[in-house]
């Protein structure tokens, strides 16, 4: 066995988001066993003044399996303008017969989510599912960009393969939702449901399809394809556009197109 230890200045593993939690002063320790069985690593710890971390895994090139658990003292240091600490527990197995599999939790102080992943021996595709509350998306507003509010809870499916391929599903039932728009926030009032595709082909191209909102007022679909230009088409039928517009009142249906090339015109 072997014990380690030791302190740590302005650690960095050049990755931006990781070398700000490991700045300043701080600790790291294990304690590593090699015998029959494989190698493992026990009570791995570090400390920071932003992160204190801690796990374990036992490691052979049949299989392999460990746990991890993170606490962030602030989550803003990550998301702007959400304070408060954040956790993220999880455990991963990996093995020649069974392939990979990691499964995590997190806790933030706007909501918490359920996250797995898993990929087939013989596969090279990860297939995914995410899940989260949200009790208050305002937590969120500052870091989004947006004047959110309202409660939503959402579920994430898909597939991640070689070469940035990507296939998810999007759906979200919400409540009291806005944007910070004060059309669409009225639109978005009481109980509504968000649904959506989303892939990523292997150029690169985002395609969106599928996207359907839907609450007392308002039902909306669309498509769209990102690359260097943008093509979308929507349709959107308001129950009643009373007190979007002075004068307004009464059913309407919207229906259109957008357009923009690479060279910004619409």
């Amino acid at each position: 066995a072997v014990d380690l230890s030791g302190r740590t200045t302005d650690l960095r593993l050049g990755v931006e988001t990781a070398d700000a939690l490991l700045a300043g002063e701080g600790t790291v320790a294990l304690r590593a066993v090699r015998d029959e069985a494989g190698f493992r690593i026990e009570d791995a710890t570090v400390a920071t003044i932003a992160l204190t971390g801690s796990g374990a895994a036992n490691l052979s090139s049949e299989a392999s399996d460990g746990r991890f658990d993170l606490v962030l003292d602030d989550a803003q240091r990550v998301l702007e303008g959400v304070p408060g600490p954040a956790q993220v527990t999880g455990t991963f197995t990996n093995s020649v017969a069974d392939g990979l599999s990691i499964t995590a939790a997190a806790s933030l102080p706007g909501g918490r989510a359920d996250f797995t992943a898993t990929r087939a021996a013989d596969e090279e595709v990860t297939q995914l599912a995410l899940t989260g509350t949200i009790p208050d998306l305002s937590a969120f507003a500052r870091a989004a960009g947006l004047g959110l509010a309202g409660v939503a809870d959402l579920t994430l499916d898909g597939t991640f393969g070689p070469g940035g391929l990507a296939d998810l599903t999007l759906a979200a039932q919400t409540a009291g939702l806005a944007v910070g728009v004060p059309v669409a926030d009225l639109l978005l009032a009481g109980e509504g449901t968000v649904a959506a595709q989303v892939s990523r082909d292997g150029a690169g191209v985002l395609h969106i399809g599928g996207l359907r909102i839907v609450t007392d007022r308002v039902e909306a679909g669309g498509s769209a394809t990102l690359a260097a230009s943008i093509d979308a088409t929507i349709e959107m039928r308001i129950a009643d556009t009373a007190g979007l517009y002075p004068g307004l009142s009464g059913p309407a249906t919207l229906q259109g197109t957008v357009s923009r090339m690479d060279t910004g015109d619409m």
